[in-house]
């Protein structure tokens, strides 16, 4: 008893500490850490035997490569999570953050199925409606809007459900950026401005800005993007304001405000969690300023910004090697699971045969025995019958003497 509860204390010790290390890892993290967040992550991966420990720790590592821009890494470990957890919802969200990844990359199929997969996982219904509306945004994308909008609306549905703010807001500015894509600019407004009651941050002044950007009324999109500066701190959505602002001003002629206003964008796009390709503009927007002004910042500007442009499509490529061997591996794998599952059927339809013949064996049996029976009933008859006859006989030929 006393070596059960030894065993039992030092497991709990060890499970401890190993939460310290993960402890350890996000505080980590929290400081932008990076390699140190992996290293202790990774450790904790290889010592653990709880699967969802190691997944907790495979997630850490992903996002920390995630975070850094290394997105093959990321989505690679994202993959060995989502393999070692055994609680749906830890699958469902791993699913998720690589379907964001393939969906900021450009690939809209990739990312389609494995927001698919995280939809099918959840249990918890508002994480299923964030689900829905990042694969709403994948299929904007790929120009299949009516799927788009068939999200979009199931999402606000479940919002306006459970009572969350936040869902309804994702819902209506993704509702109306699908509207804008469409060139339903009347729609597009009606659906922002329901977001902007409800939303601190203000996304729908941006998306406003957009639609009057492509009305052609730009005094009133630089009002609604000047809102967007001043009301909110996200800096995904103030280096959007920023980028918008330097164009139309370029467009403008108006070069020293479109250089103030791009170069603010520049200063925010390292922090940017994720780099999309088409952000890079942001570079030779601001080359082609300098450009028109004649100064010499334009080439060193757009050198960076087609570097950063290779480095994007390097790691886009990377993801579409590593979908595609994925893609094989699972192709492979449900081939073998096949094979497994007729060789499990072949076996069961065997001992299913094997009973059968069995039962009709004993049954033929059974029959052979109970017609021999009753001939030899019919035999025994017949010679009872007869020995009564011959006695009748006897007796009669007694009684005449």
């Amino acid at each position: 008893m006393k070596k059960i509860i030894i065993f039992y204390y030092l497991y709990l010790c060890s499970f401890v500490a190993l939460s310290q290390n993960l402890d350890d890892a996000y505080s980590l993290l929290g400081k932008e850490n990076y390699d140190s967040a992996i290293l202790v992550s990774r450790l904790v991966s290889e010592k653990t035997s709880n699967t969802n420990t190691k997944g907790d720790a495979l997630y850490l590592i992903a996002y920390c490569y995630q975070v850094s821009h290394d997105y093959s890494e990321a989505v690679n470990y994202y993959l060995q999570a989502e393999k070692s957890y055994t609680i749906d919802k830890c699958k469902a969200r791993a699913n998720g953050n690589i379907g964001a990844i393939y969906r900021n990359t450009g690939l809209y199929k990739e990312a389609i199925d494995h927001q698919t997969q995280a939809i099918k996982l959840w249990a918890n219904e508002v994480s299923k409606g964030n689900s829905l509306i990042d694969r709403a945004i994948a299929y904007k994308h790929k120009a299949l809007h009516d799927l788009a909008i068939v999200d979009g609306l199931e999402a606000l549905r479940i919002g306006y459900i459970n009572n969350n703010e936040k869902l309804q807001i994702r819902a209506l500015n993704q509702l109306g950026l699908i509207q804008k894509d469409i060139e339903d600019f009347g729609e597009a407004t009606v659906y922002f401005k329901k977001a902007n009651t409800l939303d601190l941050n203000k996304k729908a002044y941006l998306n406003l800005g957009k639609v009057y950007e492509l009305k052609k009324d730009t005094a009133t999109a630089i009002d609604y993007y000047g809102k967007t500066l001043a009301s909110t701190k996200n800096i995904e959505y103030r280096f959007k304001a920023y980028q918008n602002l330097g164009e139309i001003y370029l467009s403008r002629g108006l070069y020293k405000l479109a250089i103030s206003h791009l170069s603010k964008a520049l200063e925010i796009f390292p922090k940017l969690q994720f780099q999309e390709v088409e952000d890079i503009d942001v570079y030779k927007t601001l080359a082609s300023c300098y450009k028109m002004q004649n100064k010499l910042q334009a080439t060193p500007i757009l050198m960076e910004g087609y570097d950063l442009q290779t480095k994007l499509l390097m790691e886009r490529e990377k993801l579409i090697n590593k979908y595609k061997k994925e893609s094989i591996l699972k192709a492979k794998q449900d081939f073998q699971n096949e094979l497994v599952k007729n060789e499990e059927h072949k076996r069961q339809n065997l001992i299913l045969y094997f009973v059968i013949a069995f039962v009709l064996i004993l049954l033929i049996t059974i029959l052979v025995i109970n017609i021999i029976h009753k001939k030899k009933r019919k035999k025994e008859e017949k010679t009872a019958i007869k020995y009564k006859k011959a006695l009748k006989e006897v007796s009669e030929k007694l009684k005449s003497i």
